[in-house]
């Protein structure tokens, strides 16, 4: 080739290059001009999100037990709590339209339904492609925001997406966020670590206890950290998923024996404590029972009973070197009532299997599932019985609030 040849070729790479740095540069300064513009509406919409009023409606105060070591709501009569998941908040150049509506969805529900204390059991926020950005610490605020202004107390269990290993912050500084949403401002319960757990895998791993005037314990409301990826698949890109850990699940055994204990030490007529426990991710029995029921036409068999709801996408076994999950033979054993998860946008049912109430959330998520609406969206009531009505103490009702948009 001729030096002439060479050289032209070496100009037009080099305007080759300049122009394709040009357009990565303004597509950047695009998304970035949009994401602004998003969040700003959406904070516009969030700013004017009335609160629910709650000490109008609730007959529950809030107080710290320091000889259990958890919060607790006093009071007399059914307590409800509502569960939420997989909100799936963006905050980024694509998202704005999808997160508007995540958000007037939470609004609606928690006006509709009026808890007395709310659940999000994971995947509140989804940085990534689909959102147009990494930064995860912009979305979480803006879900302790929505929160906020509702003004009724409030945690979470952290989910896959709420940490993903390619966005800005890991998941112990995700962790922090929400520790930082303080109870006074955002009436926020969420603990990193409790004073009972601080060696234990995960983050949030907490109780949260429902006691009646007379000072008995009525029930355990259990968050545990499902955790999120494996590390030998750690973008999550092959469905390698971590569980809950042993020492987690042996917290949770020790928790309520020794809540078991106190109860007793405060009056020897006081029951034993009810467990109900929320996470992320299913446990292997939701697998087990759902296929047991669907291969007997969903009516009932020895171990499981149907109550409602459908599977209308694979409902996944994340044990699969276990003939059961821990968890659940610990919940066996203590007296564990039941189970509520998410993960799965498109699996709402609930299930009694050997006992235990295994229930799916119902969804919020409009981004991960782009364009797909299939009415699986709203929330979960658990209505946690106090002894009336000619019911046992501690025993609880599970039912499906749809969500219908304005």
């Amino acid at each position: 080739m001729a030096p002439n040849e060479r050289q032209t070729r070496r100009v037009k790479d080099l305007l080759k290059t300049g122009f394709t740095f040009y357009l990565v540069a303004l597509f950047v300064a695009l998304c970035a001009v949009a994401a602004a513009v998003g969040r700003e509406n959406n904070w516009e919409l969030i700013n004017s999100i009335e609160s629910v009023n709650y000490e109008s409606y609730t007959t529950f105060s809030l107080e710290y037990d320091d000889e259990a070591g958890y919060y607790c709501f006093v009071g007399d009569g059914d307590f409800r709590i509502l569960q939420l998941t997989d909100i799936h908040i963006g905050a980024g150049a694509f998202s704005e339209k999808t997160d508007k509506k995540a958000i007037a969805a939470v609004a609606m529900i928690v006006h509709e339904t009026k808890p007395d204390f709310i659940v999000v059991t994971g995947d509140m926020i989804y940085p990534g492609p689909q959102a147009g950005t990494l930064n995860d610490r912009r979305s979480t605020q803006m879900l302790g925001a929505v929160f906020k202004k509702l003004g009724v107390p409030w945690t979470v269990t952290l989910g896959n997406h709420d940490s993903e290993n390619y966005s800005f912050s890991n998941r112990e500084q995700i962790a922090d966020i929400y520790t930082g949403f303080s109870f006074e401002a955002y009436k926020c319960l969420f603990r990193k670590y409790s004073e009972k757990n601080e060696s234990i895998k995960g983050f949030g791993n907490d109780m949260f206890l429902v006691k009646n005037t007379s000072g008995e314990i009525v029930q355990s409301i259990v968050t545990l950290d499902s955790n999120a990826y494996l590390k030998s698949d750690p973008l999550g890109i092959l469905h390698h998923y971590d569980v809950i850990h042993q020492n987690q699940i042996d917290w949770y055994a020790s928790g309520i024996d020794r809540l078991n204990e106190l109860n007793k030490l405060r009056n020897e007529s006081f029951s034993d404590v009810k467990s109900i426990v929320f996470f992320h991710m299913p446990i292997k029995e939701y697998k087990i029972a759902w296929e047991e029921l669907k291969a007997n036409n969903y009516e009932h068999t020895e171990n499981a009973v149907y109550h409602f709801g459908t599977a209308r996408e694979r409902v996944n076994d994340y044990y699969p070197d276990e003939p059961h999950s821990p968890l659940f033979d610990a919940m066996l054993k203590v007296g564990g009532q039941g189970a509520f998860c998410g993960h799965d946008h498109f699996n709402f049912f609930s299930v009694t299997y050997k006992g235990i109430r295994l229930t799916y959330g119902q969804s919020i998520d409009y981004l991960a599932y782009a364009g797909k609406d299939t009415g699986q969206r709203g929330g979960t009531i658990i209505t946690i019985s106090q002894g009336g009505l000619g019911r046992s103490i501690g025993s609880f009702a599970v039912a499906q609030h749809n969500y219908v948009a304005a």
